[in-house]
């Protein structure tokens, strides 16, 4: 009796298991709960001036009429935008009047927009955007939120800053200082001495003094594939080399290189090509490279080195002194876990330091 009953229970135990991991598939695909695409906002992630490009349209929605007024009279403004955001209007050549309450907490929460040039106090925390018609002279150990500069902006010793800063023109950083998020400028950032950043991006990035980037490469030796004692997997123009590659010094290249080991190039090379290493990379000194830089561990540039494609590490990259990465008429990209830049490197583009960059310029 209780047999036929026992099959029907288990028959059924198993088809509910079998059952049972496939019930949420069934339901979404009765109910389409989850159809809509996700929504990626692809300027925040690509384009590095989607924030200034934002505000400054904010500037001209809120504040276009009061820079304009401001400027014809020479008198700051100060009140409270319809969305509650508390602002200062200043005239060109203006230095901010803070209330009591903000000089002894050292702090303002006001959004500052200047007609022209704007002069900054030290040893303030400016906690909302600031916005300027000419140029930023900000005093030392200022810390801020965000800036837009319609020409130049000059950090003083020691600063800050939190999130975004763009400036038309050119963009100097003095020493101590520290980029969090992303700096930008249409001409030129320039770092005078020991500083920190995150990521940078302008048509020239320069560390200290830019030394001659002529790249002096003198007679080389052409490296033949017998001249390596291992075996070299070669298709096209890509050699494969399992395991640890050596180059010797003065020898040149005509080859893409993808190295499964250690790759030390020696000093005074030239690569008519594109490098890639699975270990670490040692480039030598005054050391030519014509397409990309990869690897998946450090890259450790010597002085004088020359590359004019991307530089790209899964790990860290040190640039050594007057390094010249990218060139004028062709902007590159360095991104890496950690970069380290020495005095009179150069480099033309995007650097990108995920976990944060250092200007070395005064440790020479």
């Amino acid at each position: 009796m209780w047999q036929p009953f026992a099959v029907i229970s288990l028959f059924g135990l198993t088809l509910a298991l079998l059952i049972l991991p496939l019930l949420p598939a069934i339901i979404e695909l009765r109910r389409k709960t989850d159809a809509t695409p996700l929504k990626v906002v692809q300027d925040y992630e690509v384009d590095i001036h989607h924030f200034a490009n934002h505000f400054r349209s904010y500037i001209h929605s809120n504040l276009q009429t009061l820079l304009h007024t401001c400027h014809q009279t020479g008198e700051p403004h100060s009140d409270t935008l319809q969305d509650g955001i508390s602002y200062i209007v200043l005239p060109d050549d203006a230095k901010p009047v803070f209330s009591k309450k903000e000089l002894h907490k050292k702090i303002t929460q006001r959004l500052f927009a200047c007609t022209g040039t704007l002069y900054l106090p030290g040893d303030m925390s400016y906690l909302s955007e600031i916005y300027t018609g000419n140029t930023l002279h900000g005093g030392d150990n200022d810390i801020y939120r965000a800036v837009l500069s319609e020409k130049d902006v000059e950090f003083g010793e020691n600063s800050i800053l939190l999130r975004w800063l763009h400036a038309e023109n050119i963009v100097t950083v003095n020493n101590g200082c520290t980029l969090h998020g992303r700096v930008s400028a249409g001409q030129l950032i320039h770092f005078k001495h020991n500083s920190k950043f995150e990521r940078l991006h302008a048509p020239a990035i320069e560390f200290g003094i830019p030394q001659n980037n002529t790249h002096q490469v003198t007679e080389t030796i052409p490296f033949k594939l017998e001249d390596y004692k291992g075996k070299i997997y070669v298709s096209g123009r890509r050699w494969l080399i399992n395991g640890n590659f050596n180059i010797p010094d003065n020898y040149q290249v005509d080859a893409d290189l993808v190295v499964r080991g250690k790759l030390n190039i020696g000093n005074n090379v030239v690569i008519k090509g594109s490098i890639k290493s699975h270990k670490d990379l040692h480039i030598g000194r005054n050391v030519l490279i014509d397409g990309s830089t990869i690897s998946i561990n450090n890259i450790y540039f010597d002085d004088c080195c020359q590359a004019n494609g991307p530089v790209l590490s899964e790990k860290d990259i040190y640039l050594s002194k007057s390094c010249y990465i990218g060139t004028k008429n062709q902007a590159v990209t360095i991104n890496a876990r950690h970069i380290q830049i020495h005095a009179g490197s150069v480099i033309y583009g995007t650097l990108w330091a995920r976990h944060g960059g250092e200007a070395r310029i005064d440790t020479e």
